[in-house]
């Protein structure tokens, strides 16, 4: 069900999530599909478990997008469906938009980059137990760079840096950051 109000966790325990494919559930380098992003695998199931919608929002298509969805069911990653909206929100607005609707997006190329699958599953279970008197509209969403940290980003760098189709990624995110100074960027 897709919410009419910013939030309605009170009858909605669940999210959608769009996750991207490439960089943010494998390592390789398009179009190569490489080793699984850590911890990917496992987090992807648990939110499932937990009974979020998961849609797969890639870029890839044709004879790429079917090499990505068999490795992802050779994996036993789950998804509810790829670049294409849950029919709820078809239904409610009377169109399929080209952008897929989400409530949170999973993405390597969000400012600040990828955090942990760990920091991820954590992210988005923290906004779906809420407690008997909470006001759904009274949610507040942290800040990007408040939650994607600079800590965060050395991690997922130690995670990726020693699978080998991450280097040239691991490389470039290292110049990154110490060119950077994230607190500036506030």
């Amino acid at each position: 069900m897709i919410y009419k109000n910013k939030r309605d966790f009170k009858q909605n325990k669940y999210m959608i999530l769009a996750v991207d494919f490439d960089g943010t559930l494998h390592c390789g380098i398009y179009p190569a599909i490489g080793v699984p992003v850590p911890y990917a695998i496992k987090k992807m199931r648990k939110l499932k478990e937990d009974g979020h919608y998961l849609i797969i929002n890639t870029c890839r298509c044709d004879e790429h997008l079917i090499a990505a969805i068999n490795w992802l069911l050779e994996k036993g990653i789950p998804f509810d469906r790829v670049n294409d909206n849950h029919p709820d929100g078809v239904k409610l607005h009377n169109s399929n938009s080209r952008k897929v609707f989400a409530d949170v997006y999973v993405d390597d190329r969000q400012v600040g980059g990828l955090p942990t699958w760990p920091q991820i599953y954590d992210y988005i279970a923290s906004f779906v137990k809420p407690s008997a008197d909470s006001i759904a509209t009274d949610v507040t969403f942290p800040y990007a760079f408040d939650y994607v940290a600079e800590q965060s980003t050395q991690r997922v760098l130690k995670d990726c840096e020693t699978k080998q189709n991450c280097k040239g990624r691991v490389d470039e995110s290292r110049e990154w950051l110490s060119a950077t100074n994230l607190n500036e960027l506030k």
